[in-house]
């Protein structure tokens, strides 16, 4: 059966393709056919337009040659039209205007009346530009004539070369083209057409019923705009005519030299007509055929069907029974089980005496019967349907996900459904557990950082499309670390878990709350209004009720907890962009949040932006600063009560390219949150210590020391005392003139490591001062271990020593603490007289200050020390003399 009917469809395939064949060959005759007509009428249209365009031109040469020899003779240039019409037959009329537009020459003129042509186009044309040659017209209904023309003109010149006027033709297009397009067979609802460039219609033959067809109109198909628009000098399409509605092939071609085209077309219906006797003979001939094969192989299939019909049943069920998958067969008319395989008892649990003659629904093996009625209807229409997923039941209760294909079969005359049955658990356990490790964090259950991007940008999506304003709500829990830190990781991902069901319970469904990472989390809150006032607003309620269900206490097993978190708003949808950009925005809102004391919301201020640009830019103008070594250190002297200048505070300097200098209080901070702290320390401790190396050698100088200032990070670096050992050998200079400045806060962790590293550094000579004493962490526990040679009085206790009490009290328990530990003690920010005389009434014996002088490069520090500025002595009185 196969062969026969493969036979038969290669028949029809061929006779398909033969009609093909010869459709497409009359359709090439076609397009042949009506190119070269088309070719041949430009031709002879563009020799008339030619032989005309001459005639213009002896008509202008001639009116040109009357005034240059003084003045156009009005009858001589009457008998020159005349005698070049009756040389022009072509022409319906010949005519010459002045440069005012009057026509007063011509061969067809109106008695008494002068015709003006100022408003016509080719004159406006003509008048304005003289490099023109023939200017054709578009169809216009002459003014002398009466009837619809087109003008062809060229312009006159007076002696000078400026406009003269133009002489003009007449061409009654309709009569005359018509005429010669009749001669021509292009078949019953064929045309041809001439027209302007605009399209607009000059002739048409056979003339249109309608005036869409009239002279002057523009309708053609879109087919043809656009191949003119490709190819505009010829070309050929097929299109339906707008103006009868006749499919035709159509070929074009543009007339040399002039701004007219002519369109040939034949219709489809006319030049298919052989063609469609041509179907009618083959088809005729195919059925014939078809049936005579039909009725031979009747014949022989009755011969073999039963015989095949046995032996593939024996087959069949051979196959259904051994088949290792679970398969039932059953009726399709009522559901009732006739034939079920060896597979089937291990996966549902039912045994072939158990199922075979109930029903379906007798054994209940469908958890959801209307899968099942889908399932059939499925059938019912296609006949088959390949890996339907469906929950099914076992014996004993046990529910499990199927794979079922199936398709009707026919058994015994009775249309019965095949089915298959595969159990899935694994696999969609498997996808499920790739589907939570992909995009769910495993801690709390969340969707992770790579499931929330995905959101946020369908919300931008979203929001976009409906125009709905949204919001991100960016949760960062204060001091989580000290959780870890003092109860353990287990218990820090218990307050986690507990953390994400709170946050579950501040938003709607259809919100999303994720964990971004650590202890950040951010909730989505999708199409809140079209108004960004009340979006806003909608956010903060639910911003403010975060914070409140945060801040309950948490019960972990023994402990009872209570934190707090900052929380960064931002909204988004009121302009297109990345996911990352209200994401950005969301987190320094965070930031600012955390800044102002934690515990509160912050919403995106444009200014945050702007601050963290100004610190980006900041940052790389530091780091290429340390690069191109532009970092410079002042000097601001320290003395004692005599006067006498015995070192000096190395206090760093940016200078900026553009002239100025940029003081450490406005990049340190920044240095030490983005690690250039390390390698702006690293220049600072080098230029010191080859100032050292300079000073050694110099009478009156070799005796300073320089203290310069070490940040927390810098000291607790792994290698810090190499790195002092290696500067101070590279220089040559002397580790006891090198005074390191510390602060309290570097004792208040790794206390142990900070005591080992000073007592290293101590052993090759190198000088302790605890800078801003007083100001920190202040345990005397430790300060009595570490090998400190001076403390230093906070510049905030000398600023109201004078005024406040309290600030003298303390200074004078630094005083008594330094002697008591044999350490001396430096008062810095001393700025009067009278400051000085209470510091030293108070003992202290050493100071720093504006008083004394302020920091200064070093050729002016030199300068002050040489020139003595720096010896102030102490008269009786108590009065400064220098």
């Amino acid at each position: 059966m196969a062969g026969i009917v493969a036979i038969i469809l290669f028949v029809y395939a061929l006779a398909g393709l033969a009609l093909y064949q010869s459709k497409q060959q009359h359709e090439l005759q076609a397009v042949i056919t009506t190119e070269n007509l088309a070719r041949s009428l430009a031709i002879n249209v563009s020799g008339i337009l030619d032989k005309v365009d001459i005639g213009l031109l002896a008509v202008a040469s001639e009116v040109e040659q009357q005034m240059a020899a003084g003045g156009v003779n009005g009858a001589l240039l009457d008998g020159y039209l005349t005698q070049q019409q009756a040389q022009i037959r072509d022409c319906e009329g010949l005519w010459v205007s002045d440069e005012k537009g009057d026509i007063p020459w011509g061969t067809v003129m109106t008695p008494g009346k002068i015709t003006n042509i100022t408003d016509r186009e080719y004159f406006q044309r003509l008048q304005e530009n003289s490099q023109l040659g023939m200017v054709v017209s578009k169809p216009v209904i002459g003014r002398s004539t009466k009837a619809w023309s087109v003008l062809l003109s060229r312009r006159i010149n007076h002696p000078d070369g400026s406009f003269a006027g133009v002489a003009l033709g007449s061409l009654r297009m309709m009569e005359y083209f018509t005429a010669m397009f009749s001669s021509f067979d292009v078949g019953k609802q064929g045309i041809i057409a001439l027209r302007d460039d605009q399209m607009a219609l000059i002739v048409r033959h056979p003339k249109a019923e309608n005036e869409s067809g009239a002279v002057g109109a523009r309708l053609v198909s879109a087919k043809a705009t656009e191949m003119l628009r490709a190819f505009p000098n010829s070309g050929s399409y097929t299109a339906v005519a707008p103006v009868d509605g006749i499919e035709r092939i159509y070929s074009y071609r543009k007339i040399a030299n002039y701004p007219l085209y002519i369109f040939v077309a034949k219709s489809t219906h006319d030049f298919l007509a052989p063609w469609r006797k041509e179907v009618f003979r083959t088809l005729l001939l195919v059925v014939i055929f078809t049936l005579a094969i039909l009725v031979y192989t009747r014949t022989s299939y009755r011969r073999e069907t039963e015989s095949r019909k046995a032996k593939k049943m024996e087959l069949f069920r051979t196959v259904f029974r051994t088949s290792p998958d679970s398969q039932v067969i059953t009726r399709l008319e009522d559901g009732r089980l006739l034939e079920v395989n060896d597979g089937f008892t291990p996966v549902f649990g039912w045994t072939r005496e158990d199922t075979v003659g109930k029903t379906v629904f007798d054994i209940d093996i469908w958890r959801y019967p209307e899968e099942r009625r889908t399932s059939v209807r499925i059938l019912q229409q296609n006949g088959y349907f390949i890996d339907r997923e469906a929950e099914f039941v076992s014996k004993d209760g046990r529910t499990w996900p199927g794979l079922v294909s199936a398709h009707v079969i026919t058994l015994n005359d009775t249309l019965c459904i095949q089915a298959i049955v595969r159990d899935i658990s694994d696999r969609k356990a498997d996808e499920q557990q790739i589907q939570r490790l992909s995009f769910s964090d495993q801690l709390t259950g969340l969707p992770n950082r790579r499931l929330f991007m995905d959101r946020l940008e369908q919300a931008l999506i979203s929001s976009a499309r409906h125009q709905w304003v949204g919001a991100l709500i960016f949760v960062d829990l204060d001091d989580f670390k000290s959780i870890n830190e003092t109860l353990g990781h287990g218990r820090g991902d218990l307050f986690l878990n507990e953390i994400a069901q709170r946050l579950r319970r501040c938003v709607q469904e259809g919100d999303t709350v994720a964990r971004l990472g650590g202890d950040k989390f951010a909730l989505i809150l999708e199409s809140l209004s079209t108004n960004p006032q009340e979006a806003a607003s909608h956010a903060e309620t639910v911003g403010e009720k975060t914070l409140r269900e945060l801040a309950q206490p948490y019960e972990l097993y023994s402990s009872t907890l209570h934190r707090t978190c900052s929380i960064g708003i931002t909204l988004f949808g009121e302009q297109t962009e990345d996911a990352s950009e209200p994401l950005k925005r969301a987190e320094l809102a965070m930031y600012q949040a955390k800044a102002c004391g934690r515990n509160v919301i912050r919403f995106f201020d444009p200014q945050m932006q702007a601050d963290v640009s100004a610190r980006i830019a900041m940052e790389e103008g530091l780091r290429e600063a340390i690069k191109q070594r532009r970092i410079v250190l002042h000097y601001q002297p320290q003395v004692t009560e005599e006067g006498r200048v015995t070192g000096v505070e190395a206090l760093v300097r940016w200078k900026d390219p553009r002239g100025g200098l940029i003081f450490p209080a406005a990049f340190i901070q920044l240095a030490e949150a983005s690690g250039l702290i390390f390698p702006l320390g690293q220049q600072v401790l080098e230029m010191a210590c080859h100032q050292l190396a300079v000073w050694a050698n110099r009478t009156g100088f070799s005796h300073l020391s320089i203290a310069v200032n070490v940040s927390t990070r810098q000291f607790n670096q792994d290698g810090f005392v190499e790195e002092i050992r290696s500067v101070l050998k590279r220089y040559s200079a002397n580790p006891h003139r090198l005074k390191l400045e510390i602060t309290e806060s570097m004792l208040a962790s790794n206390v142990e490591d900070v005591i080992a590293k000073m007592n290293a550094l101590k052993t090759i000579g190198v000088g302790f001062s605890l800078d801003d004493f007083g100001t920190g962490y202040s345990s005397l526990s430790y300060l009595k271990r570490l090998p400190l040679d001076q403390l230093k009085i906070d510049q905030g206790f000398v600023r109201d020593i004078l005024v406040d009490p309290n600030d003298a009290a303390i200074a004078k328990t630094v005083v008594a603490l330094a002697n008591s530990m044999n350490l001396s003690v430096i008062a810095e920010g001393v700025e009067t007289q009278a400051q000085r005389d209470m510091l030293a009434a108070l003992g202290c014996r050493n100071y720093q200050g504006y008083f004394f002088g302020r920091p200064m490069g070093i050729d002016a520090l030199e300068d002050y020390i040489e020139g003595g500025v720096g010896l102030a002595l102490l008269d009786h009185s108590g009065n400064r003399s220098l």
